[in-house]
């Protein structure tokens, strides 16, 4: 595992804050671009930006690396067939099932069924490999699924939205997509060390299209965007997602599903708290202090022990 014996032991804790720091702006952001448009228009519209910035990134590095051979190289890619299902569930039905749940259930719901994704993939890696996680691994996860799920209920009640049961529905279907991209993608790309621009657009590219659908029903049937809003969702898509999925499906490589679960239980208290900052939300109560404390410092055991079984030796 050369590719991983030259990283330093540090590397994956630094990728690991940057990722979370880099998801919770997305949540502050994407709640500003949606005063000026609709739910279908900012997904589909910041996952087109995003594809554009991955296909120039893609396209820089392609050139950058046929350089010293005289012509353009190549990147691996994955097989078709893996490229679309991981497109069509990562990207397409998580966004739509997603969106589904907060719409019919309301935040807290869908925030709280999200809590589950580290089990969930834990359960379905253990059932591939046959092996337990381990005792160690296990509790700290639960320990910091508690913490996160803790701090979801005791947020301000919202919108309960339009049917309890459908938005239960959608959100356990939009956490298993998740839970099955990211198991699946860690497990294709186990020991990639290449350029991930070029080997995620096509996911992203293909997953696309049935939000633009989505998007392209809601504005002929009267939705709108500002040009506030649009000016948003180029920034959201060239200037943060894509260094947030580069950063968030390397650490799927290197890493796992289940450590790249774990670390999205960090992005709610943050947001929390960067939103009071921001003064579009209030500051957390003294128990969800205490449920973040309990959710970060099991999330950084975490960090801190994998970073160095991974990469603080020779592998």
């Amino acid at each position: 595992m050369a590719g991983q014996a030259a990283m330093k032991p540090w590397r994956l804790a630094v990728d690991s804050v940057l990722l979370v720091l880099l998801l919770a702006s997305t949540w502050i952001l994407v709640a500003l671009t949606l005063t000026g448009t609709s739910v279908a228009v900012a997904s589909a519209g910041r996952t087109v930006f995003t594809v554009g910035g991955l296909a120039l990134l893609s396209a820089l590095v392609t050139r950058r690396q046929g350089a010293g051979t005289g012509g353009r190289v190549a990147v691996p890619r994955m097989r078709r067939g893996t490229t679309v299902i991981l497109a069509l569930t990562g990207v397409s039905a998580y966004t739509i099932f997603s969106t589904a749940a907060i719409h019919f259930a309301g935040a807290a719901v869908a925030a709280l069924i999200m809590v589950g994704t580290p089990l969930t993939v834990m359960v379905v890696e253990a059932a591939l490999d046959r092996r337990s996680p381990g005792v160690w691994f296990l509790a700290v996860a639960l320990v910091a699924m508690a913490g996160a799920a803790l701090y979801v209920i005791q947020k301000p009640p919202g919108e309960n939205g339009e049917s309890l049961g459908l938005g239960i529905a959608a959100g356990v279907a939009g956490m298993a997509s998740m839970a099955w991209y990211g198991v699946h993608f860690a497990r294709a790309n186990a020991g990639y060390s290449g350029p991930m621009a070029p080997r995620i657009l096509p996911i992203f590219g293909f997953g696309c299209l049935p939000l633009l659908v989505w998007a392209g029903a809601d504005l002929l049937g009267g939705g709108t965007i500002t040009p506030g809003a649009l000016f948003s969702l180029v920034i959201l898509g060239v200037v943060v997602y894509v260094p947030a999925y580069l950063l968030q499906h390397r650490i799927l490589a290197a890493a796992g599903a289940t450590y790249s679960a774990l670390l999205g239980l960090a992005v709610p208290p943050v947001v929390g708290a960067a939103a009071a900052l921001a003064g579009l939300g209030p500051w957390p109560s003294p128990g969800q202090w205490a449920a973040t404390a309990l959710t970060l410092s099991a999330v950084v055991l975490v960090v801190l022990r994998t970073s160095l079984a991974r990469f603080g030796r020779p592998c």
